[in-house]
């Protein structure tokens, strides 16, 4: 939304969120091989944010594969609600986001992890969209 009037500005922003991380599940007792679930969610007034609500809950497994123990495989879903004010302005309500990735430690000091994630309703424009990507990750 363009606009060519000044922007607003409003005290008592506030927020917060919550986050959980948990082993389901491990290969063996002593090893950090297994299944982990996780999620998110955090709130911020609706009359002073675009985001008012976000989800989100994966899975991830560590060292899915024997001969790749320190490789990890994830699949998420989250969901972001826009601001009830926007939505008399713009129609915009919500947008979705279905991911999985698999990491690769490539070595000691280097990881690469290709990502693909479908998108629904991008920006609450009703298009759905689909993004793939590569992250590389070299550490000194």
């Amino acid at each position: 939304m363009i606009s060519a009037g000044a922007p607003a500005s409003r005290d008592g922003n506030h927020g917060w969120y919550v986050i959980f991380d948990q082993i389901l599940f491990r290969e063996s007792e002593d090893d950090q091989q297994g299944l982990g679930l996780f999620g998110q969610y955090g709130t911020a007034p609706a009359d002073r944010n675009e985001v008012s609500d976000y989800y989100g809950i994966g899975l991830v497994y560590k060292g899915l594969f024997n001969e790749r123990p320190d490789d990890y495989l994830g699949v998420a879903y989250n969901k972001a609600e826009f601001s009830s004010r926007l939505q008399p302005i713009d129609g915009r309500t919500h947008e979705e986001v279905i991911e999985m990735f698999y990491l690769i430690q490539w070595n000691r000091y280097a990881v690469i992890q290709p990502d693909i994630q479908f998108i629904g309703n991008p920006g609450g424009d009703g298009r759905d969209a689909l993004a793939a990507g590569i992250r590389c990750e070299i550490a000194l």
